[in-house]
């Protein structure tokens, strides 16, 4: 054996099969064992867990806003119900007000993960961006109000009833208008009037007089109404003898048209909504959407565990099948012994098996849509005459699939086609998997038989092949007996939760804590590493040995996590960030950005930039909603026996209240109740860890328009009105019109 392959062959047990792949020279495989389909039923890409997390909570959620950005903690903020909980059919307390206050108006950097707020305080942030804006005066607008208030002003003479009066337009403009108002209101209080009196005749019986009243008022009407209509228009015909009403609420407009009374009205509603405490601080109140969120907290743990439901079982059963397709892929393209060994034949046999499997899944996946193969894969084992097929096919992704059919070109997939395809293939999928249990048996009799001549390179492949044949063998009876014919496996409403809660389920291995991948540059170091098992901190002796380092990297280390999770929206009805959209009539009074302005960088930044760009500003983002997850459920398994150190380690952490990952723990020792404290069960594989309590995982932020303000002091407004011009051109036009 060379020297890369003795190295390799080292630390092989726990590498992943794609740092197994590109070991293995042409030269090691026989011609009739290559493959150009490696990648059709191999394991899929690792994710990190972090970003797994991430992704599935805004899958869930949803939404495609591009301004808007789901900011995760890590870990996450743990809730005591009975801080917001209050009779939703009465006022809202004032401590429950205050309490809400806190919890929604602070502010976050812009980025995937974080640890915690950044300390600001919303309304203060946002009073701060206000400040640093004052309105452009345009030269053109100032002169044109300046010329209508003179037009206003300028004194006439006009002849009223009781004779000739000389005073301003606009006075006498709206002394007809009051006339012409006064007498609309006289001719609706007569009708007022007359109704009520014709009423008062069958006060005893007016539903049965209904028609008598009408027909009774109209005879009115017909006879009075003329006399009352033109002494109307008369009114109307001296406004308009005068000025037109159109014409005049143009003018109107045109002088109440204002950037700055927005910049006013922003910062009064703000101020007006401040309420003191006795700690020193104030509340700004909120309205939570839904109003009653805080009577959901309640944890819904029930006898069956979130992991053992028939959603969470059939994708634990799909990992691991796509785990023995990417094994027995490695194995029949790897050869280094005498294929005349019972190991050989075994492996011809499962080339053959191989083949014929790969075959019809090819031709499935050309005639049916995308998904139909995944879908007949998962469920083949588990169907029977009775099973609703229907159930199994709403909301896998071959449904959606459906939908396009027309355009893709393929068939759609129904109950009865998903039927007989399982019919038709199970034979196939069957002695493929037989083949691949008797490689298998027939690795471990050779590793047993020292004398054989076997490659150290096949050796841990096949070891690894033995354990996840043994992980399904195990799992399939608990599919079984779990499953639920009359549930649609994939719907992500929770059994166990209220209806606003959805399921989020994850399985996946410890490799994937090991990096934050995409999120790495705008996350803290509590996403990844050993301190990310232990909700960001690292302090426990148990936690440094090395027999923890190996079990958190290993991919023998699998890990399943369950949780609920809902989205609280806020509503803040003095908070106006829509004013920062008039920012380009406007002028900065400081040197930095209120938000960031696109427009003012290079379009090739990455997003990382871009954030630190964002986070340099004044106010550059804040929270619309936030998450809330709870019943949360994190099972560790090893392929191996779990050491006593790593189940300390776990212990201790979660015995003090500690999380694990970006979820947070809670213990006796807090104000939480009993009903949240965090559990954790030994098994004879593993542990489970149990924090039914709820948290906050991440709060949505919504990006502030962009600042299109002009500063004041950079010398390229030479077209705008200054303010020291805009007052002595008012105080002119007011000496003119009393001068006059």
């Amino acid at each position: 054996m060379d020297e890369q392959n003795k190295q390799v062959s080292e630390n092989i047990s726990d590498a992943t099969i794609e740092i197994l792949e590109p070991i293995y020279q042409d030269s090691d495989i026989p011609e009739n064992n290559k493959s150009n389909n490696t990648t059709k039923l191999g394991d899929e890409p690792k994710v990190p867990l972090i970003e797994q997390i991430y992704n599935k909570i805004n899958e869930v959620i949803g939404g495609t806003n591009k301004n808007q950005m789901f900011c995760m903690m890590s870990p996450g903020t743990t809730l005591n119900p009975s801080d917001y909980t209050y009779d939703t059919s009465g006022k809202k307390p004032a401590t429950v007000s205050a309490n809400e206050s806190r919890l929604v108006n602070k502010l976050f950097d812009a980025c995937h993960v974080t640890g915690s707020d950044n300390g600001r305080s919303l309304p203060n942030q946002f009073l701060s961006a206000l400040n640093v804006l004052t309105p452009k005066l345009n030269p053109e607008v100032s002169i044109a109000k300046n010329a209508l208030r003179t037009m206003l002003m300028t004194k006439i003479k006009y002849e009223f009833d009781e004779g000739t009066v000389e005073t301003t337009f606009q006075q006498v403009y709206y002394r007809l208008y009051e006339d012409w108002v006064s007498e609309k209101q006289k001719w609706a209080k007569v009708q007022s009037d007359k109704r009520a009196e014709i009423e008062s005749k069958y006060e005893n019986n007016l539903d049965e007089n209904k028609q008598k009243i009408e027909d009774e008022y109209l005879e009115w009407y017909q006879i009075n109404a003329e006399s009352y209509l033109l002494a109307i228009e008369a009114k109307l015909g001296k406004i308009l003898g005068l000025f037109s009403i159109d014409d005049m609420q143009v003018i109107e407009g045109v002088l109440n048209s204002s950037v700055g009374s927005e910049l006013y009205e922003a910062k009064t509603s703000v101020l007006n909504a401040k309420q003191y405490n006795p700690d020193g601080g104030s509340t700004y109140p909120v309205e939570l959407i839904p109003s009653d969120w805080s009577k959901f907290l309640k944890s819904n743990f029930t006898a069956v565990d979130l992991l053992d439901t028939p959603e969470s079982l059939l994708q634990q059963y799909r990992t691991l099948t796509n785990r023995r397709l990417s094994l027995t892929n490695q194995i029949s393209r790897f050869q280094s012994l005498d294929m005349s060994s019972q190991l050989g034949q075994a492996i011809t046999n499962l080339n053959n098996a191989k083949q014929t499997y790969d075959t019809a899944a090819e031709n499935l996946s050309k005639d049916y849509v995308d998904g139909t193969l995944n879908l007949v894969q998962t469920i083949a084992g588990f169907v029977s005459d009775d099973t609703d097929l229907d159930s199994f096919i709403y909301g896998m992704p071959c449904d959606e699939a459906n939908m396009n059919a027309e355009n893709s070109g393929k068939k759609k997939v129904t109950a009865a086609d998903v039927k007989n395809i399982i019919q038709n293939t199970l034979q196939n999928q069957q002695e493929f998997v037989n083949a691949a249990e008797a490689v298998a048996d027939a690795g471990r009799e050779a590793i047993a038989d020292k004398t054989a001549n076997l490659s150290d390179m096949i050796k841990p492949l096949l070891t690894q092949l033995d354990s996840v044949n043994n992980q399904i063998k195990a799992l399939e009876p608990k599919i079984q007996e779990n499953i639920t014919i009359s549930k649609q496996p994939t719907e992500l409403t929770a059994q166990t939760a209220e209806n606003s809660f959805m399921e989020v389920l994850i399985h996946t291995d410890a490799s994937t804590t090991q990096d934050s991948g995409s999120m790495s540059s705008s996350s803290s170091a509590s996403s990844y590493g050993v301190s990310f098992w232990f909700g960001g901190y690292s302090q426990s002796n148990s936690s440094s040995s090395s027999d923890f380092k190996e079990f958190s990297s290993s991919n023998s280390t699998q890990i399943d996590i369950g949780f609920h999770v809902t989205k609280v929206d806020i509503n803040r009805s003095w908070f106006n960030p829509g004013v920062f959209l008039l920012s380009n009539d406007m002028f900065n009074l400081s040197g930095k950005r209120i938000s960031y302005n696109p427009a003012e960088h290079d379009s090739s930044m990455t997003e990382n930039k871009i954030y630190d760009e964002m986070n340099d500003c004044i106010f550059s983002c804040f929270p619309v909603a936030f998450v809330i997850a709870k019943d949360v459920t994190i099972r560790l398994t090893n392929e191996s026996s779990m050491s006593s150190t790593v189940r300390s380690a776990m212990q201790e952490q979660v015995s003090k209240g500690g999380g694990i990952f970006c979820f947070r723990g809670s213990s006796s020792s807090s104000k939480s109740s009993e009903t949240h404290d965090s559990k954790v069960q030994n098994t004879s594989d593993g542990i489970t860890i149990k924090f039914p309590g709820p948290q906050i995982l991440g709060y949505y932020l919504e990006k502030t328009p962009a600042d299109e303000s002009k500063f004041l002091n950079d010398g390229k407004h030479s077209d705008d009105i200054s303010i020291e011009d805009f007052v002595t051109t008012c105080k002119q036009m007011i000496d003119t019109i009393y001068k006059n």
